[in-house]
């Protein structure tokens, strides 16, 4: 499966002497925590081949298998959607030095509580959960259409990657949530396959984000 090429606005040049404060060489890689050794009941998860998608009979297949995850598992892995793993770790990346920025800083970016607005910055410990506060922090970026153009203002360093963000966002939309909802649709046994994807189109307004994610051990 292709990576979906989308139009971009040119890259926002931050001043001079910033220009490559934020290249990739510049920043602290993400390192994925290593398989743990301890003995631990596990339960062997679904893993969808999206690359089997557009083969002879492949939606069937994959329809058949997300069938089974959700029934009997309740998740499961996509594989092989048209990113690279290079695309995929500076996204981790990306997400990490956000995240060490200082609080300070990250509040610029806050959400809006009050009216709901949750693109931006949600910082952890808003939520108690088992009489203990929440250790999930969380970042959103709305979707690059013309509903959100320059209605959040976003930190240099994310503004710094704003052409690829888009390119990963919309990968993610074209080449695993809508093959996604054509399964689903199959699952459901829906007379239109194409019915949630109608409900789902990119450009149309809604509250979609790109998430970044962590939480705090």
């Amino acid at each position: 499966m292709s990576v979906t090429t989308t139009e971009t606005e040119k890259p926002v040049l931050l001043p001079v002497e910033d220009q490559h404060k934020y290249d990739y060489e510049n920043l602290t890689p993400y390192v994925h925590p290593p398989e743990t050794k301890e003995k631990l009941p596990w339960a062997e998860l679904v893993t969808l081949d999206l690359e089997d998608y557009g083969r002879p009979g492949g939606k069937e297949r994959l329809a058949k298998q997300l069938e089974h995850a959700v029934h009997h598992v309740g998740f499961f892995y996509v594989k092989n959607f048209g990113l690279t793993d290079e695309q995929v770790q500076q996204q981790f990346t990306l997400a990490k030095a956000f995240f060490n920025l200082d609080a300070q800083e990250k509040a610029k970016y806050e959400v809006d509580y009050a009216n709901a607005d949750y693109n931006g910055w949600r910082r952890s410990g808003r939520h108690q959960v088992n009489k203990a506060f929440d250790n999930v922090e969380i970042y959103n970026i709305p979707k690059f259409t013309k509903n959100f153009e320059g209605k959040y203002p976003q930190p240099d360093l994310l503004k710094a990657h704003l052409p690829e963000i888009e390119v990963f966002s919309r990968a993610l939309h074209s080449n695993v949530v809508l093959p996604l909802l054509r399964l689903f649709a199959i699952v459901l046994q829906l007379p239109d396959e194409e019915y949630l994807v109608k409900q789902h189109t990119y450009e149309k307004k809604s509250e979609d984000h790109f998430r970044y994610l962590r939480k705090q051990v």
